[in-house]
């Protein structure tokens, strides 16, 4: 066995070692399951009510197209009907996004920073003929790997949108998500046969992530500091808003325990090259977590989940740095 193989087998057994730990008791895990389903069934019950008094309407049912609230329904009634499943490949329902929310403003997709070149993909069956098959794939490797994460995934997605980001390649990848669409996700997905299966489980455990904060940031505050200071964000290895520095956090300790999932569950062949990337999320998350711990202050809520955060970033295998990961 190379050397190569031999750190990655053992990575391996190290990862397997560290999941038999409980998980939090907020960001993740059957309890934090528990609590984040019972803040969104709170958030998308409120959501619903503003968008039935805004219109005059009587919808029964949340979808991610009323969070922004300006959204006429006679106008894109498709968008506000119960949907059939979580992937959105319907032309016309589609369209009525693209048509909706593609303004001069660019409301939705802005927070992708290339909202001008990000379209919502109606050809999907052609552009794309691989999404459908891969997404469920990748949502049950996901999956059974981490059951609570099955359990949580109805309470904050309910939608995952196709989209083309212009000028990248067939086998390229990009993602987002954004407030003012809660419960959607945004995806182009590869068409490389070879490498899909963990890159887009850990794509959408990152952006299951941003909507898990989503979701709390609609019930408090967290960050009780100033929330337009600089902080490090792991996930771009630059300095953010303290919001947009947490995001990055709970994005990156969802892609850390996807990767450590999958290996450990022989969701993916053994690949030292995903073991290099687990490390390097590691390494970006505990400073991301060491950055925000020194410059912001935290509300009861908030508190606790950076604890959580860090004890998911404790859980490393040899990259911690004990009790002094965080005092920097």
């Amino acid at each position: 066995m190379n050397n190569a193989s031999s750190h990655t087998l053992n990575r391996k057994r190290e990862v397997s070692r560290l999941n038999n730990k409980s998980y939090p008791n907020w960001i993740a895990g059957d309890l934090g399951a528990k609590r984040i389903d019972a803040i969104a069934k709170t958030l998308r019950t409120k959501i619903l009510g503003a968008f039935n008094d805004q219109w005059g309407t009587g919808f029964d049912t949340y979808t991610p197209w009323m969070t922004a609230l300006t959204v006429d329904p006679k106008k894109a009634l498709i968008l506000y009907e119960r949907p059939s499943s979580d992937m959105v490949l319907n032309p016309d329902y589609l369209k009525a996004i693209s048509e909706v929310f593609l303004n001069q403003e660019h409301r939705v997709l802005s927070l992708s920073d290339h909202q001008e070149m990000v379209r919502a993909d109606h050809d999907v069956a052609q552009s794309q003929p691989w999404f459908a098959s891969r997404m469920v794939t990748a949502k049950s490797n996901l999956f059974s790997t981490m059951p609570w994460l099955a359990a949580l995934y109805p309470s904050v997605v309910q939608s995952i949108v196709p989209v083309r980001l212009e000028g990248l390649a067939p086998q390229g990848r990009f993602a987002f998500s954004h407030h003012l669409a809660k419960g959607a996700i945004f995806m182009q997905v590869s068409s490389d046969e070879t490498s899909f299966a963990p890159n887009h489980s850990i794509d959408l455990a990152h952006e299951i992530g941003h909507q898990v904060l989503m979701t709390y940031l609609s019930a408090d505050p967290l960050i009780t500091s100033d929330p337009k200071a600089l902080i490090y964000s792991g996930a771009r290895g630059v300095e953010r808003t303290a919001h947009r520095s947490l995001h990055s956090a709970v994005a990156l300790a969802y892609m850390v325990m996807a990767g450590q999932g999958l290996i450990e569950h022989d969701k993916v062949p053994i690949d030292p090259k995903l073991v290099a990337r687990l490390n390097d999320w590691q390494l970006r998350l505990i400073t991301n977590l060491g950055s925000l711990r020194s410059a912001c202050t935290f509300s009861v809520l908030g508190a606790e989940i950076l604890a959580d955060l860090e004890s998911i970033a404790d859980k490393t295998g040899g990259l911690t740095q004990g009790e002094n990961a965080y005092a920097k």
